[in-house]
């Protein structure tokens, strides 16, 4: 019998017990009344029952859905742990936005160049909004940084990985909504929220898989913005 039809079997009988038992307390002896005190006992338990498998089902449900959409973990910060062990096994694809990527650059920076220059099939693409927007300024003060911090952070990056040839980095002259970083198969996004640093922003990790539509969506989003995006060298973003 398929699950449904045995829970709809089970709370009619639940619902029969019940009724039977309020009958027999409204209207016996004692002895009968007894019994049904004992019914509608019985009821109330197997009601709970029913309630709990109901609150299982709808947990198991939504569980399969966050499965499916390729969620593997939530936080409540940016500064992830997970984020060394990743970077240090770094084969395939390493794709990252940003403003600046001051806090991403200075943790593996180094890391990133050596492992550029050891695996030439590393692909290596990183997207700034651009510095010298107002979009971009106003972030920085948002975030209470110095004027002129985003641009030297970028500045500083396109000095170091220019002669990378499998490191690319593109500038974007609109806002981001969403901070992104895919090392490899797995993904971390989450929110730009308006007065809140991205480091103190919550994260979603998503791992890529057949099903997991919620990683290929962001993905997609990458490669838009990435698109639309242009190439820059260090001197246009110095002056």
């Amino acid at each position: 019998m398929p699950h449904g039809k045995r829970q709809m079997v089970f709370g009619l009988v639940v619902l029969v017990l019940g009724l039977v038992g309020l009958v027999c307390v409204l209207g016996g002896n004692e002895v009968v009344q007894a019994i049904g005190t004992s019914l509608v006992a019985s009821a109330v338990v197997g009601a709970l029952e029913l309630y709990y498998r109901a609150i299982v089902a709808e947990h198991d449900t939504l569980a399969a859905a966050v499965r499916d959409a390729g969620v593997a973990e939530l936080y409540s910060h940016r500064d992830i742990d997970k984020y060394h062990t990743l970077m240090t096994s770094l084969s395939c694809h390493l794709d990252i936005c940003g403003y600046s990527l001051r806090a991403f650059y200075e943790s593996f920076g180094d890391l990133l160049l050596e492992l550029s220059t050891q695996k030439p099939a590393l692909q290596v693409r990183m997207l700034f909004v651009d510095p010298r927007s107002d979009i971009s300024v106003q972030r920085e003060r948002i975030e209470r940084h110095a004027p002129g911090t985003f641009q030297a952070s970028i500045a500083k990056i396109l000095g170091e990985t220019g002669a990378v040839a499998n490191v690319q980095i593109r500038l974007l002259d609109r806002p981001i909504s969403t901070m992104f970083y895919r090392i490899d198969q797995t993904m971390f996004v989450g929110p730009q929220f308006f007065a809140v640093p991205s480091k103190s922003a919550p994260t979603l990790e998503l791992r890529a898989g057949s099903h997991a539509w919620l990683f290929e969506a962001f993905q997609d989003e990458f490669e838009c913005m990435w698109s639309a995006a242009k190439t820059v060298t260090q001197t246009e973003v110095s002056t």
